[in-house]
């Protein structure tokens, strides 16, 4: 007669796996903080096997398992199918030899040979069972009160990463979500600031002697106030394509040759210079990351210039993890108080280029924000009015 008791599946189940489902964590490769928990439950515990075990649709899959060589087992033959029955209760079985349960389970007793086991329930904060923290033995025995208190406690820690992940899961979506928002304003945005513009542009010419030159100072105005919202509206979209996933795959790139295209793209005027070897390496990385800093970073320069002959220059140098950039410029450099502040989103200073313009405040953020995404750092180097150097660097 087969004594083996399938464990009930719980009233919530399908919310359950829902639930389950949110932390992302099934099939995932194995990490650090939770193979410690299962280190530390079997040293207190006395145990050769500990388990964190999360029980899906058929399976019992373990996020980490001390102790045995696999990494899953059938659903009907766990004891953690039992355990999450009763999300508050620490399930214990001194010998599942004498359990009507699972005295005939082949896995426990052919395959494995353990005998007792001792599991907590990982329960989440809205009260659904995802699985167990587990220990298992080859010997009849039952754990102290001690060693119940512990297995518990280690029980929480691993739901509070289990929490962590989620949330990080979460925030990660938001802000795909709210970047897509973005770039979808934006792009909206964008064609009717273009049309204004040229409106603008087209009333002045066929009739600015008509409106005089009030009328004519007022399009103008409308026009300046379309470009820099058309300004403001290119800053976003380069902005909200900075996030995670939004950028090429690494490349080989010859440095000297992006940069030649970057300043071909600028039409920088004539008193302009751009100063860099004409044989910079070949380096692997993302050509539409590292276009969009340096277009960023020599626009500015060029902006805010105020020398009769501006230039700006580049230096290349490795280690054996990084890349890193130096881009100096001769313009009026940047208050030290202010080096922080420049990569904040929105934040100009309130200085005005060389055509009396505000800047947007988007490209330095969005210079950051690329770099980060690159494994890198940025910081500035200004001496007063001595111009400015930005060092940034990239993961290799």
């Amino acid at each position: 007669m087969d004594l083996l008791r399938h464990a009930l599946i719980p009233l919530n189940e399908a919310e359950r796996l829902r639930v389950l489902s949110e932390y992302d964590i099934l099939d995932s490769l194995p990490e650090k903080g939770f193979d410690d928990i299962t280190r530390i439950a079997a040293q207190i515990c006395q145990t050769p096997i500990a388990l964190v075990s999360l029980i899906d649709a058929k399976r019992q899959w373990f996020k980490s398992c001390r102790g045995l060589q696999i990494s899953e087992t059938a659903r009907e033959l766990a004891i953690c199918s039992h355990a999450i029955l009763h999300p508050d209760v620490l399930l214990e079985v001194p010998d599942t030899r004498l359990d009507a349960r699972f005295a005939n389970n082949v896995l426990l007793q052919a395959e494995l040979g353990v005998i007792p086991y001792a599991g907590v329930p990982l329960v989440n904060p809205e009260g659904f069972a995802l699985g167990t923290l587990c220990v298992l033995d080859y010997q009849p025995r039952q754990l102290s009160p001690d060693q119940r208190e512990s297995l518990k406690a280690l029980a929480n820690q691993v739901m509070a990463q289990l929490e962590l992940r989620r949330k990080v899961k979460q925030l990660k979506e938001s802000q795909q979500e709210l970047t897509q928002f973005a770039f979808v304003v934006a792009h909206d945005l964008k064609a009717p600031l273009n049309q204004i513009s040229s409106l603008a542009q087209l009333i002045t010419l066929e009739y600015g002697k008509q409106m005089g030159d009030e009328g004519t100072s007022m399009i103008q105005l409308l026009n300046l106030s379309a470009q820099h919202l058309s300004a403001l509206v290119t800053g976003i979209l380069n902005y909200s394509t900075a996030s995670n996933g939004q950028l090429s795959a690494n490349e080989p790139v010859a440095l000297s040759d992006l940069l030649d295209e970057v300043v071909k793209l600028l039409s920088s005027p004539d008193h302009f210079e751009f100063r860099y070897a004409p044989d910079l390496p070949t380096i692997s990385t993302s050509r539409t990351a590292l276009t969009q800093i340096f277009l960023n970073l020599f626009s500015n320069a060029i902006k805010y210039c105020d020398q009769e002959k501006g230039w700006v220059e580049v230096h290349f140098s490795q280690t054996d993890s990084h890349y890193q950039f130096e881009v100096s410029d001769n313009g009026p450099g940047i208050r030290e108080e202010d080096h922080q502040k420049i990569f904040e989103l929105f934040q100009n200073l309130g200085k005005k280029d060389r055509n009396n313009h505000l800047g947007t405040g988007i490209g330095l953020a969005t210079v950051k924000k690329l770099v980060t995404e690159l494994g890198g750092t940025i910081r500035v180097v200004s001496p007063a009015r001595r111009g400015t150097t930005f060092v940034f660097t990239h993961r290799k």
